[in-house]
């Protein structure tokens, strides 16, 4: 759902709207931390992720919960080996 609103109107350019900065921080040591959508996106993921652990009564949901973050962590893993072979191209 808060994918769907942010790459809805992004169009053609849904990996610029995913890279686009919803917030910066200044931090300690000077650098600057910049927080975009799809940071976002994967937070609101990993507390959801959380919730549901935290709601689990039975071992066989928990075993559900289990393979459904295996599997959100394999497509990221996909995602993240494919922008590397589109970036190692790009060079």
């Amino acid at each position: 759902m808060l994918y769907a609103l942010i790459a809805v109107p992004a169009g053609e350019n849904v990996t610029a709207a995913m890279a686009s900065v919803a917030f910066s921080m200044p931090l300690a040591s000077g650098a600057v931390w910049t927080f975009t959508w799809g940071h976002l996106i994967l937070l609101v993921a990993v507390i959801t992720l959380f919730i549901e652990i935290l709601k689990c009564n039975s071992l066989l949901a928990l075993k559900g919960i289990a393979h459904r973050y295996e599997t959100f962590l394999q497509t990221l893993l996909r995602e993240v080996e494919k922008r590397a072979v589109l970036q190692s191209r790009a060079a």
